[in-house]
């Protein structure tokens, strides 16, 4: 907690690795300078002979030299700017190498001869310089020194690298977190002066005029405030920034949350689950929490679960989609079923269609994913709106887009040859006028159906959904005769049966010719939807724009 870092677990069995190196994969373009465009003179000459039909993707020129390595994980750019490692081979066995950053309309900002570039946070991203080893024949053991310092948006070292030991946080609110793990933390300024000295064990970022800090002698934590005044006395256990006025803060096993004058506005009830970390803070009136059952589900600022305690994992809302997983009979591995809901808990995405970053973050409206799920060598990006709905479409094949940054995401694009392209994707315009997304979602009476195991499927222009689920949702009582392999439901005098593999249905005896006939699919019944709604005397009707099924009892 407090200050930890955050880990970020790949959600997908592995489709991709976290750094991809790419020594060997030149790309195409030129010598680099700040405030030189990177835009390819030669669009065709620079894609490469990519071309993703939808996309406006602007090329961009690194002459003969190569990526030396990218990140698929999220979180790598921020504030409109990209940083990419860049090498070239200066002699047999040589390169030199350096760090270029550029913005959304591919204009560099800097270049410099650093190791690491972070991403940019409050105007400023953290650089770091390695430094010669004294045996540079040696390929293992313990990484090399180095030193550190703050570059802003134009390049210019505001901090320079070795001015001062132990950086390594992002700037927030004017101050930065500093101290190695061997010695005690205090806060920069951004021009490099200690305005808060070094006197706790552990220090987080400044959110919302506030800090948790961890005391040296008690191990507790509290709360500081930009003149490194004690606001909140160091009385917890765990403690995280301040989201949406309140922090998250353990004591004693359990966790609860306080304001800002560290009045506990919502009670030390809930399981203080070590591994929560920031997953545990507010995010748009939510956060997630779980029960005395071990699950987990979204509470407001009450207290109060909106969204059940019924997942076995749950990520704290990006945006407006969150990442859960759940039991799933079905699947005899014990994985449960993974997929995204919206603010209002409903499901969005299929069972165990996409594969998800642990840590990604809505951005700019869209969230990436990988489809299809697992270990497919044909796996690809998709980025998806808050509908679900595919804007830049797995069918593209795209194998790294990264998340969008202010109207930008970067793509890189390896051919058989292993040359690279590289390019800006412009954010496609109205991204929310799409709603079908590769779910079929059934409403009842303005409802969402949870089918927690199998997803409806449409065979035949007709919708086909667990009869269990159905059935019970509209008042009936159901029964299954595994010997002859039929389903029977029956409300008010209706008795409604299917048989599997029949092309009719029988209602109070009278047969019915079906569309598509009853089937078992992942080891559940499947049963036409329309026609077991309508039988039962529900309305039904389908917008194809959404993929939604509506049933109106009313």
């Amino acid at each position: 907690m407090g200050s930890r870092k955050r880990n970020f677990r790949f959600r997908n069995v592995l489709a991709l690795c976290t750094i991809v190196l790419l020594c060997s994969q030149p790309v195409y373009g030129a010598d680099y300078q700040a405030g030189q465009s990177l835009v390819a003179k030669d669009q065709a000459k620079a894609s490469r002979g990519f071309h993703f039909p939808g996309l406006e993707i602007t090329w961009l020129d690194f002459g003969d030299d190569y990526i030396r390595h990218y990140s698929t994980m999220p979180g790598q750019f921020a504030e409109g700017i990209f940083t990419l490692p860049i090498g070239r081979g200066i002699a047999p066995g040589k390169v030199d190498s350096w760090d270029v950053t550029f913005d959304v309309t591919g204009t560099i900002l800097t270049e410099g001869d650093y190791d690491e570039i972070h991403r940019f946070s409050d105007g400023m991203a953290l650089v770091v310089k390695y430094l010669p080893r004294e045996n540079e024949s040696a390929r293992h053991g313990p990484p090399p020194e180095s030193q550190a310092g703050y570059i802003d948006q134009t390049g210019k070292e505001i901090i320079p690298l070795g001015k001062i030991d132990g950086l390594f946080a992002e700037f927030h609110e004017g101050l930065a977190a500093f101290g190695d793990y061997e010695q005690k933390r205090g806060y920069i300024d951004k021009a490099g002066k200690v305005v808060i000295p070094q006197i706790y064990l552990n220090a987080g970022d400044f959110s919302e005029g506030l800090a948790p800090v961890q005391s040296l002698d008690t191990k507790l934590w509290g709360y500081i405030d930009r003149e490194g005044a004690m606001v909140i006395p160091m009385e917890y256990d765990g403690a995280e920034p301040f989201h949406d006025g309140v922090a998250f803060v353990a004591k004693n096993g359990l966790a609860g949350y306080i304001d800002k004058t560290g009045k506990t506005v919502i009670d030390f009830q809930f399981k203080a689950d070590e591994t929560a970390g920031e997953g545990r803070s507010f995010s748009g009136g939510l956060a997630v929490a779980s029960d005395d059952t071990g699950r987990y589900g979204y509470i407001d600022k009450s207290g109060s679960f909106v969204i059940p305690a019924k997942y076995r994992q749950a990520d704290p809302f990006q945006g407006d989609l969150a990442f859960v997983s759940s039991e799933n009979p079905t699947y005899l591995n014990g994985y449960g079923s993974s997929y995204l809901i919206n603010r209002k808990g409903e499901r969005i995405t299929p069972l165990w269609s996409y594969g998800f970053f642990s840590g990604e973050t809505m951005e700019d409206g869209l969230f990436r994913v990988l489809y299809p799920y697992g270990t497919n060598s044909n796996q690809s990006f998709a980025v998806i709106n808050s509908y679900g709905a595919e804007i830049i479409p797995a069918s593209l094949g795209i194998k790294y887009i990264s998340p969008f940054n202010e109207g930008a995401a970067l793509i890189l694009c390896s051919d058989k040859e292993g040359k690279m392209a590289v390019g800006l994707v412009k954010k496609p315009e109205d991204i929310d006028g799409k709603k079908g997304g590769r779910l079929i979602q059934v409403y009842l009476d303005g409802k969402q159906l949870d089918f927690a195991d199998t997803d409806p499927v449409i065979e035949n222009s007709s919708t086909l959904v667990p009869m269990r689920a159905v059935f019970e949702s509209l008042g009936a009582e159901v029964s299954w005769d595994a010997k002859n392999q039929a389903v029977t439901g029956t409300k008010d005098g209706t008795r409604v049966s299917l048989k599997i593999g029949d092309s009719k249905g029988y209602v109070n005896g009278k047969a019915v010719e079906l569309p598509v006939p009853a089937k078992i699919q992942n080891a559940r019944t499947l049963v036409p939807l329309r026609f077991v709604a309508e039988s039962l005397n529900a309305e039904v009707t389908w917008d194809d724009a959404a993929r939604t099924v509506s049933i109106s009892t009313k």
